[in-house]
């Protein structure tokens, strides 16, 4: 796989313990960080997905329902007013 080069600035206490997990880990710092970035990335594309997905079912008129919003907030022991 071809790489390139990217440089970051990181506070001298995240590089320690970015060099530690290196040693602990067998692995590069660089390495290390390239992971780092790439599960990031995973997450926040997922997200920005999904929110997307929520703004065009709200444009097309999806809405949960009054029943369907109390339930959901019932699993998490909250009580919807009505």
């Amino acid at each position: 796989m071809k790489t390139e080069v990217v440089t970051v600035r990181l506070d001298p206490k995240v590089k320690e313990r970015l060099k530690i997990l290196a040693e602990a880990t067998d692995r590069t710092p660089a390495y290390l960080v390239g992971r780092a970035v790439e599960s990031y990335l995973a997450e926040q594309e997922w997200q920005i997905k999904a929110i997307l997905g929520g703004i065009a079912g709200a444009d097309r008129g999806e809405f949960a329902s009054e029943e369907q919003v109390r339930n959901a907030f019932g699993k998490w022991g909250v009580r919807s007013e009505d």
